[in-house]
């Protein structure tokens, strides 16, 4: 690896595997540092490990799905539609009124939600402070 430990392909593909498993997109060494017992840590870029793993292409689509999964949840404020349960990211971070563009195709009338309370959208919109849904 780039930073000087020896790993197998296997033991590659398992590793990264489990930090998938465990909700981390970032690939790091688990090997101690020489003479210490604290670990190495390197990152390693995804292109270092799917070119040192050898991945099958279900295994790159499984970590590629993954990664980007827990890097927008990590970077991005998402939430899923109640209609279709899609992810949908606010476009005005001052309106609570979201509008779902597929369920808005799939039932050719606009679908809106609120953003606060995940219900389908009740009153005037755009608004910041609420809908009129019971309790939000």
């Amino acid at each position: 690896m780039s930073c000087g430990h020896a790993v197998t392909p296997e033991s590659l593909t398992g590793w990264c595997r489990s930090l998938l498993d465990q909700g981390q997109y970032k690939f790091k060494c688990p090997a101690l540092k020489e003479g210490t017992l604290q670990r190495c840590d390197a990152e390693w870029s995804y292109q270092e490990v799917r070119r040192l793993a050898d991945l099958t292409t279900e295994e790159m689509e499984h970590f590629e799905e993954s990664m980007a999964r827990l890097s927008a949840k990590e970077h991005c404020d998402y939430r899923s539609c109640p209609g279709c349960k899609t992810y949908t990211e606010r476009k005005d971070l001052n309106n609570l009124n979201v509008r779902c563009t597929i369920c808005t195709k799939d039932k050719e009338k606009p679908f809106e939600f609120c953003w606060q309370c995940m219900k389908p959208w009740k009153g005037p919109a755009p608004r910041a402070d609420g809908c009129s849904n019971e309790g939000c």
